[in-house]
């Protein structure tokens, strides 16, 4: 993450920082922000077990773009495979791959 990325306990209405924010959380392996945002069952199900495959996963932020209340941010994610992933057993291999997510933030 940029050394400007906000923490999970910043408040703000800007809906970039918002999805920055939540993200940052999500991929440092907290489960507080899950609860306030019920849209992200399927990250809070699967994204565990990256965390466990990947123990030295790491995330770049590219870009974001706003429209209103829809911010689309493009990721980068990189990491080492030491631990199963749903019984693919560790190779060793570097992996990075590309997300674009697009979220819509309502009341900050």
């Amino acid at each position: 993450m940029p050394d400007d990325a906000l923490d999970a306990t910043t408040t703000t209405t800007d809906p970039a920082a918002v999805v920055r924010s939540t993200f940052q959380a999500i991929f440092a392996g907290e489960a507080s922000p899950f609860d306030a945002h019920p849209g992200l069952d399927a990250l809070r199900l699967h994204f565990p077990a990256l965390l466990t495959a990947f123990p030295d996963f790491s995330a770049e932020l590219r870009q974001q773009l706003v429209d209103g209340d829809r911010v689309a941010s493009h990721w980068v994610f990189r990491g080492t495979h030491r631990g199963d992933l749903y019984g693919i057993a560790p190779t060793g291999k570097q992996v990075q791959f590309q997300n674009l997510s697009i979220c819509r933030v309502e009341r900050g």
